[in-house]
């Protein structure tokens, strides 16, 4: 890990308002662009790839989240998949109640990776999803 990633890391922020987003959660599949333009709240400037080259904090909010970086906002998640396996399906899970934070990569050999795919296992719930430190250089 870069010098200035494990800065960002030691540097994790509060979120600023308008800047948390959230969405309902079921059982089916469903995709955050991790693309998308987002305005910042220090400059007040659209920027695309705005969640790219910093860490975001993923909330889960009455159930539990299963999720995976994917290429394609067609991709299908499987909360239950045997161990041992490495199917493209297979996804991490953010226990209801809790929150992670992941750095997302500029770009490079994870640039096909551009959603952020979620669902859970059963019932609904929600999350929210908010960019949690400051850019890192590429």
């Amino acid at each position: 890990m870069s010098d200035s990633i494990e800065r960002a890391a030691a540097d994790v922020a509060l979120p600023f308002r308008g800047t948390i987003w959230s969405d309902d959660t079921s059982t089916t599949d469903q995709y955050f662009d991790l693309d998308q333009a987002v305005t910042n709240p220090l400059t007040g400037i659209s920027e695309t790839k705005f969640f790219r080259g910093r860490y975001i904090t993923i909330q889960a909010l009455a159930a539990d989240v299963y999720l995976a970086c994917v290429d394609t906002n067609a991709r299908t998640l499987t909360p239950t998949a045997a161990a041992g396996d490495l199917a493209a399906a297979n996804c991490i899970v953010i226990p209801a109640g809790q929150d992670r934070s992941f750095y997302v990569p500029h770009g490079g050999q994870t640039t096909n990776h551009r959603y952020l795919a979620y669902r859970t296992a059963s019932g609904t719930g929600s999350l929210r999803i908010w960019a949690s430190s400051r850019r890192v250089s590429a």
